[in-house]
């Protein structure tokens, strides 16, 4: 035998909650963690279902039985539809932050103190960029335009 359907004006509508987490290394507090679904609307309209077998009575008898049957899909399956497809999107969705928390980490923890500036060695003389006349030009117009400077 075989099934043709077809389906009309499908639609779905899922909204999510994700906790924040605190980043250990960090102490950061990111959105970053157990994901939720808070709303699952599924919609659609199935306009068509033909069921067929290989002889006439039971073409007669599936035939009888397609209009009950696409009434009991149109008014069931989206509701079956979420209770499978919300525990499936949370478990993604919370690896998939989970893995992107572990790739964000490094970013997250702060940087290691820099070390101290060299201390002055005698018989150097250092570059006074102040008297560099590009410098200079550059301090007379944020002078005279302080408010051109960003």
């Amino acid at each position: 035998g075989c099934i043709g359907f077809a389906v009309d004006n499908a639609t779905a509508d899922l909204s999510f909650a994700v906790q924040p987490v605190v980043e250990p290394r960090s102490q950061m507090v990111v959105p970053l963690g157990k994901v939720e679904v808070t709303r699952c609307y599924i919609s659609f309209v199935m306009s068509m279902l033909h069921l067929r077998g290989t002889d006439s009575v039971l073409n007669s008898a599936l035939s009888q039985f397609e209009p009950a049957l696409k009434d009991f899909i149109n008014k069931e399956l989206p509701e079956v539809a979420c209770s499978q497809l919300e525990p499936l999107m949370e478990k993604q969705a919370s690896a998939a932050l989970s893995s992107v928390l572990v790739q964000l980490a490094p970013f997250l923890t702060s940087n290691p103190p820099l070390p101290p500036e060299p201390a002055a060695r005698p018989g150097v003389s250092l570059v006074n960029w102040g008297s560099f006349p590009p410098a200079q030009l550059l301090r007379a117009l944020v002078q005279r335009r302080p408010e051109r400077v960003a």
